[in-house]
């Protein structure tokens, strides 16, 4: 079966992807999937909501397997992904939207401090050229 023209670009940008891209891809891609939850929870379509929260913790997932231990800031982040899964857990449990918030306002800022430093080593290393 032929892919849609869409997932077919969503491909070929994974694949051209950088390291950094792809961390800022997992992100976006567990944000939206929890911001789908709260949608689904508050719509009380419960199947649609344990979709979306499993997709998220799986997202979590890569990103902890991921972790580069010997960096510092890898024991944190670490503990703070192990943070997330559980509130995750608990909102499906309970389907509660309310545990997603914080989980979604940390993600937001994790994120936005990665493409900060994305940004900041990109200048950087055209500055250097």
């Amino acid at each position: 079966m032929a892919l849609n023209p869409y997932e077919t670009y969503r491909q070929q940008e994974v694949l051209l992807a950088g390291r950094s891209e792809l961390l800022l891809m997992l992100y976006d891609g567990c944000i939206k999937q929890l911001r789908l939850a709260s949608m689904h929870i508050e719509e009380k379509s419960v199947e649609d909501a344990h979709i979306s929260l499993m997709k998220a913790q799986a997202i979590l997932s890569k990103l902890t397997s991921d972790l580069d231990m010997s960096y510092e800031i890898s024991f944190p982040l670490m503990e703070l992904y192990r943070f997330f899964q559980h509130e995750i857990a608990e909102a499906n449990i309970r389907k509660d939207a309310a545990l997603l918030k914080p989980v979604l306002e940390m993600l937001a800022d994790l994120r936005n401090t990665w493409q900060m430093a994305v940004i900041a080593q990109r200048a950087e290393a055209a500055a250097a050229r």
